[in-house]
């Protein structure tokens, strides 16, 4: 959630109306989802970035938790589409999960399915995420 921003709705943020309340509620869904399987939160705008990704940037860094937050913000109007990771996240996310998310997204963007694009983009994120490494997790305390 943006910092103050009473208008995003689990991780769902847009400045516009493009979404029915039904896709919105569906979308919020499939973020809680990726989020205990990625284990990093999901925030999702949906609106004008009129510097793209210095835009992308400035919304992540008002997200509470950027450092473990994933932003994806789309542009439907320039057809810009920016994925932000934090600093945290990146354990997790990787740039090549980031290029694997984008291409389902745009496959989808450009027949103009936002919402599923959305959706589909950040499953993919989710089912590509790779769990922190914990060394020596596993042994006994007196070892």
């Amino acid at each position: 959630m943006l910092d103050g921003n009473s208008d995003a709705i689990d991780g769902v943020w847009n400045d516009q109306d493009p979404f029915s309340s039904a896709q919105i509620s569906n979308l919020a869904s499939t973020i809680r989802s990726a989020e205990q399987v990625a284990k990093v939160q999901f925030e999702t705008f949906v609106g004008r970035l009129p510097e793209d990704r210095k835009t992308a940037l400035a919304l992540h860094g008002q997200l509470v938790h950027a450092d473990d937050s994933v932003l994806v913000a789309v542009d439907p109007h320039s057809r810009g589409l920016e994925i932000v990771v934090g600093a945290k996240a990146k354990q997790s996310i990787d740039d090549r999960t980031c290029q694997l998310a984008a291409l389902a997204m745009t496959s989808r963007f450009v027949v103009g399915d936002l919402i599923n694009g959305l959706r589909d983009g950040i499953a993919v994120m989710a089912d590509h995420a790779h769990p922190n490494h914990v060394l020596h997790r596993d042994l006994p305390e007196n070892a």
